[in-house]
């Protein structure tokens, strides 16, 4: 359907990410809801039945809204099972950095942004980045690649880019967001797993 297209000039790039990222967010919306729920429990099952979530220490993570696949279910695992849990803050500087924060208690150290998550509050602890272990990566559509296409704000390309940063990548998604292949450029980052309802693809 989507063909990597590295060669071609941005704009053209910027638009087919834009339509792949439309149709993406329309085939979640029409799922039914506690359909869409039920699928999002068994790929965050197999992301809390895999050896890389069992083994890490300190796991990094994203407050999910709207249709994402929740995560809140993911920190309350995190933390009962005694793991460091990290969240990120963004900057608001024109940078665009982002930053993982120590997080203990979910309802009272995050606050709310203006577009509709929630974040750390500035005074929780950094968490360096050569100290997680596993990260988990939002998105809108993957390929089997691990190519990912986001929300078009580039924090996370910015942040897994990092020289400091060794933890494994993996994401959430649904096999509606698995497509043939997603428009890259060089800068974007690949995850290394995706989990689904249906399967662990463990990316080249």
């Amino acid at each position: 359907m989507f063909q990597a297209l590295t060669s071609i000039p941005s704009p053209y790039l910027a638009m087919d990410k834009n339509t792949l990222r439309a149709q993406t967010l329309a085939l979640i919306e029409a799922l039914d809801p506690l359909e869409r729920a039920r699928r999002g429990n068994q790929a965050r099952m197999r992301l809390l039945e895999s050896a890389e979530y069992i083994n890490a220490k300190t796991v990094a993570a994203y407050d999910s809204f709207e249709n994402e696949i929740d995560t809140h279910t993911l920190f309350a695992k995190c933390l009962a099972d005694g793991k460091t849990l990290g969240l990120p803050r963004t900057s608001k500087k024109r940078d665009r950095s982002m930053s993982m924060h120590k997080v203990a208690d979910v309802q009272s150290e995050l606050e709310l942004t203006a577009l509709g998550f929630r974040e750390p509050k500035p005074v929780l602890a950094v968490i360096p980045p050569h100290a997680i272990d596993l990260i988990v990566v939002p998105g809108v559509a993957f390929d089997a690649n691990g190519n990912r296409l986001g929300r078009g704000r580039g924090y996370y390309d910015r942040f897994l880019a990092g020289a400091n940063l060794h933890a494994v990548t993996c994401a959430l998604a649904l096999e509606c967001q698995i497509v043939n292949a997603v428009p890259v450029l060089d800068h974007d980052v690949r995850v290394k797993i995706i989990f689904t309802e249906d399967r662990v693809i463990r990316t080249a």
